[in-house]
């Protein structure tokens, strides 16, 4: 497999997604419950009083959602324009809505971080780190992240992996279910190499598997009822609604919570 990735045509496809669906979350990702989930796992590891960068903010309504939920300071940064220009929107009609803490935007590359050095308590990451084309791009980023946390920082990041790929795939095979495949713009994490990788910065904490028993209802069961019912499968299911009020059990998420804390 090549893991060189065109970094141009990776912004150009977010670009493109975001001037086509704007402040909807499938600007980010059509499965909007396994979103909710992932703000949910990383809100449990922020707390109130935190400075938050949020790195990769998307149309900022995951950023929001934090802030609903958290007294915090977050700053979203997001390398697409448009991304940017939806999250300034969304945080304008949010304004008086209940939100906890403050939060802004603004364009900003995680490959060339212009924080200030031990800026922030925390810095999150969702589907990022994947979207940087090679192995080599995701360390840099990781040291960049490092910059900017102060000492003793979490460095949360939700990302695919190649063993949640793995997994589920078993899973479905045994379901008679093809294999899913990594999409074209992204290189999976590889979770002890990436560990081992970033070992002189950061300690690894904890790998929370928060998506799996979503996982097995939304890219197994679902998709294996509907196949006997000649129907395609859907994100908005409410196989999906039911299986994201499930707590998370066993390895079988693609998606999951790294928390690594700077050296």
């Amino acid at each position: 497999m090549n893991r060189e990735k065109d970094l141009r045509a990776i912004k150009e496809f977010w670009e493109a997604k975001a001037k086509e669906h704007g402040v909807s979350h499938k600007s980010s990702w059509e499965d909007r419950f396994c979103m909710g989930l992932e703000v949910g796992a990383l809100a449990e590891y922020i707390e109130d009083g935190d400075r938050v960068l949020d790195i990769g903010c998307g149309n900022g309504l995951s950023t929001l959602d934090l802030v609903l939920r958290k007294k915090v300071s977050v700053k979203g940064i997001d390398y697409s324009e448009e991304m940017i220009r939806a999250a300034e929107g969304l945080c304008r009609e949010s304004t008086g809505k209940g939100l906890r803490g403050t939060v802004s935007f603004e364009v900003g590359d995680i490959m060339n971080l212009r924080e200030e050095e031990h800026s922030y308590t925390r810095a999150m990451t969702r589907r990022v780190i994947i979207n940087l084309g090679s192995l080599e791009n995701q360390i840099e980023a990781a040291r960049q992240v490092h910059r900017v946390l102060v000492p003793g920082g979490l460095f949360l990041m939700s990302e695919a992996t190649t063993a949640g790929l793995r997994r589920i795939n078993a899973l479905r095979a045994e379901f008679g279910l093809e294999d899913l495949e990594q999409p074209w713009f992204n290189l999976y994490i590889d979770e002890g190499e990436f560990a081992e990788k970033v070992s002189d910065i950061f300690d690894l904490v904890e790998i929370r598997n928060f998506s799996s028993t979503y996982y097995v209802g939304s890219r197994v069961l679902q998709p294996f009822v509907k196949r006997i019912l000649s129907v395609p499968p859907d994100y908005d299911s409410e196989i999906n609604r039911l299986f994201a009020g499930l707590p998370a059990w066993g390895d079988y998420g693609i998606q999951k919570l790294f928390l690594f804390r700077k050296r």
